[in-house]
């Protein structure tokens, strides 16, 4: 800031290292996406007065975009610093402005951000790149602050702010009142001398797209947490009904609610509301359709306490790594649910790939292009290693390529029709159409060539609540000349399928199908959500003892109860022969020694005596 000539720096994370960026003549931005690079530009524009103590003012995210939520459109706007600058003016105005995109001289301003609607922010994947700058100058105040499940062992890759010798809870409350930047998560190194907490400004956990978020690595005796959107959900026990509905207020919601392990038989589908509603039937004596927990309690008032793990699902159809599971309970009192004898026991499962064709051999096939049958494989690739994915946990960063072998190129393969289904080929949901363009640029960008001989697509991990085996199909074809890109409307370029014509030769079905695992099954959710009918009071007077446990449990209380009794009454019996027995052998010992032998016990004489004389007749 203090020399002209520097427009800015880059701060590489991995290697703790800062390059200068000079003034040189005719410098131009080319940027590529590092994971573990940050690029902060140097610009000249007024500040509003709460924005002097931040450490950046916007933060530009280019390829991204939000889209539907804008409130003032701008046309012939000079470049995106003067976008930023119309946004930072707009919110000490007239209407909030928390972020903006700028695509080619039109700047459009937002009362919305990545933050508040994740759902819109979506990568451009277009000719012209759009830019997606957010204010960083407004600050969060009173706004609640809920926190992700801790991941123990990682850190975040990109670290804004190093704390040195204080507590995790002295941590996470820096991370939430930290003014310098804006803090989404921090790390806790607990075992170093001295302890060190890491605040961080981007998400590792959130699905913010597979190029933006940063990678967690391994650090022994640390932890890693982040902040959520908090959830708003209600819970209430019908009474006449017996049910629990569970209601999730949430504008617009097109996502599902459902039972952990029973998103097919409990499950609501949001309808783009303000509320979404599910409704789960109360366990009686006989049925017990979403197999949810049952606890009992014996005292004044018996109680009943019902409990089951919803997951809101927000996308339609697949589950991603953004999604939340929340545990919630209902109390019931004065009811005529009776345990029964049924124990749920915890299982395991493994399954095994299905052999799928994922490649052309080119054996059998047509001979084209001087005598030569095209070669191509699909794979899943993981992002972070570049090697096959194995072991895949939901919102893993991964990519699908297509490798084509010499002398074929991606000019003449073209891939469409990208289908996911489940395992059992029930629910599916398509990633590309026939032309080769992505219906869902959240869930699945369109195909790109990264070099002449492969096509890449990245994306998190996802999987259907049904099934594990996440199995991808797709079309490609096989051209015999070049083929020029599909224009997929809005500027987006996609390099699927055009249109058969006299210059396609073959159409090859491939697929492949992978495992992705779901940590959400041995988690304990955070948010507890409690509600009750009848006459039970959710805070009790402490003075009347009730203990809620299980009649299993109850049973080995008991049992264990009635054998400490025994312990302590064959304790008692045993002193008490002891004793009499003593008293037995005193009894004999006087009658032994009456006269004629003349002896004085101790315990007979009235002033004690140190010295203690014993006659007897004997002679010596």
């Amino acid at each position: 800031r203090s020399t002209n000539d520097c427009l800015g720096f880059i701060l590489d994370y991995t290697k703790s290292s800062c390059f200068k960026v000079p003034n040189v003549a005719g410098f131009k931005e080319n940027l590529i996406p590092n994971p573990g690079v940050a690029y902060f530009s140097k610009i000249c524009i007024p500040l509003p007065g709460n924005c002097s103590e931040r450490a950046w003012s916007v933060e530009v995210t280019p390829g991204y975009e939000l889209l539907g939520l804008q409130h003032t459109v701008v046309p012939n706007v000079e470049n995106k610093w003067a976008c930023a600058k119309l946004c930072l003016e707009e919110s000490t105005q007239r209407q909030v402005c928390l972020s903006a995109n700028y695509r080619s001289g039109t700047c459009t301003l937002s009362s919305h951000d990545r933050w508040t609607d994740p759902d819109s922010f979506i990568p451009t994947n277009q000719r012209v790149v759009a830019d997606y700058i957010e204010n960083h100058c407004l600050i969060e105040i009173d706004k609640p602050t809920c926190w992700h499940d801790p991941v123990y062992n990682k850190t975040s890759l990109r670290a804004d702010l190093q704390v040195l010798n204080i507590t995790r809870e002295e941590c996470e409350m820096k991370c939430e009142n930290e003014i310098y930047f804006r803090c989404r998560a921090y790390s806790y190194l607990y075992e170093s001398s001295p302890s060190q907490c890491l605040l961080h400004s981007d998400p590792a956990l959130i699905n913010l797209g597979p190029q933006l978020s940063p990678q967690l690595v391994d650090t022994q005796y640390s932890e890693y947490s982040e902040m959520l959107p908090c959830l708003n959900m209600t819970v209430t026990c019908g009474a006449s009904d017996g049910s629990m509905s569970v209601t999730l207020h949430q504008p617009k919601f097109q996502g599902r609610l459902f039972v952990q392990g029973h998103a097919n038989s409990c499950w609501s589908q949001g309808r783009g509301t303000d509320t979404t509603t599910l409704v789960l039937p109360l366990p009686d004596n006989s049925t017990n359709k979403c197999n949810m927990n049952v606890a009992y309690s014996v005292g004044e008032v018996n109680r009943t306490l019902a409990s089951a793990v919803v997951v809101v699902q927000y996308h339609p159809l697949i589950q991603t790594v953004s999604d939340r599971i929340v545990k919630v309970t209902c109390l019931i009192s004065e009811t005529s649910v009776t345990p029964t004898n049924n124990l749920t026991l915890a299982a395991g499962f493994s399954v095994q790939e299905p052999a799928i064709q994922n490649q052309i051999t080119g054996e059998g096939g047509n001979v084209v292009h001087n005598g030569t049958s095209p070669r191509a494989k699909m794979r899943v690739i993981d992002s972070r290693t570049g090697r096959d994915a194995t072991n895949i946990q939901l919102g893993d960063p991964l990519q699908l390529v297509i490798d084509i072998e010499p002398p074929f190129n991606v000019t003449m393969v073209r891939a469409g029709h990208l289908i996911a289904s489940s395992g059992s080929h029930m629910d599916s949901l398509l990633l590309l159409d026939l032309r080769g363009c992505p219906p869902d640029l959240q869930a699945f960008p369109g195909l790109v060539p990264v070099n002449n001989t492969r096509l890449a697509a990245p994306f998190r991990a996802f999987r259907f609540p049904s099934s594990p085996i996440l199995t991808l199909s797709i079309v490609l074809t096989l051209c015999s000349i070049q083929c020029q890109p599909t224009d997929c409307g809005n500027g987006v370029i996609s390099y699927g399928r055009k249109r058969r014509s006299l210059d396609v030769y073959e159409e090859v079905p491939l697929q492949l199908a992978i495992i992705v695992h779901s940590d959400n099954s041995t988690s304990i959710p955070n948010p507890v959500l409690q509600a009750s009918f009848g006459a039970a009071n959710l805070n009790p007077d402490p003075s009347h003892s009730q203990v809620c446990t299980s009649f299993l449990t109850a049973c080995l209380l008991a049992l264990f109860w009635v054998l400490l009794q025994c312990a302590l009454l064959a304790v008692c019996c045993c002193l008490l022969h002891r004793k009499t027995g003593d008293q037995q052998d005193t009894i004999s010992l006087r009658h032994d020694f009456q006269p004629p032998r003349h002896v004085t016990f101790s315990d007979e004489i009235d002033v004690p005596s140190k010295r203690l004389r014993l006659c007897t007749p004997m002679q010596t």
